[in-house]
């Protein structure tokens, strides 16, 4: 992400605005919130939402950073084709963000332990045909 701004304190029903690097400003409200560090935030996206969910659990022996981005909606097929590249690559950076934060705030992932899942591999498609 270019940025990520919240217009007020975080917390469910937070809202926001944010921008994917090279994509447009795009508004975004909190949608869930677990324990420790595990939020979601929702974005409207012409005719889909975008629900992006960030969680990091501790386990042994390594805590597992997990960032997962599905669409939704009736054009899910179209903005998903539209939308699959530039997604992945700002997911996959946000995952790293995610990473860094954790390990240098909290000091529960190092790097030789953390493991990272995504939605679905980087060549495949946001959504099924």
């Amino acid at each position: 992400m270019e940025y990520f701004v919240l217009d007020g304190p975080f917390g469910l029903g937070a809202t926001g605005r944010s921008r994917a690097v090279g994509g447009d400003e795009t508004r975004f409200t909190v949608t869930r919130l677990g324990p420790g560090w595990v939020y979601a935030d929702t974005t409207e996206l012409d005719g889909v939402r975008l629900t992006v969910l960030h969680e990091a659990v501790d386990g042994e022996p390594s805590t597992v950073v997990t960032l997962t981005g599905p669409l939704d909606g009736d054009r899910e097929a179209v903005r998903g084709a539209e939308l699959a590249p530039g997604l992945q690559l700002a997911l996959e950076r946000d995952l790293a963000s995610l990473v860094a934060l954790l390990e240098s705030e909290r000091s529960i992932v190092s790097a030789g332990q953390s493991r990272s899942s995504l939605p679905v591999p980087i060549e495949t498609p946001l959504y099924d045909d």
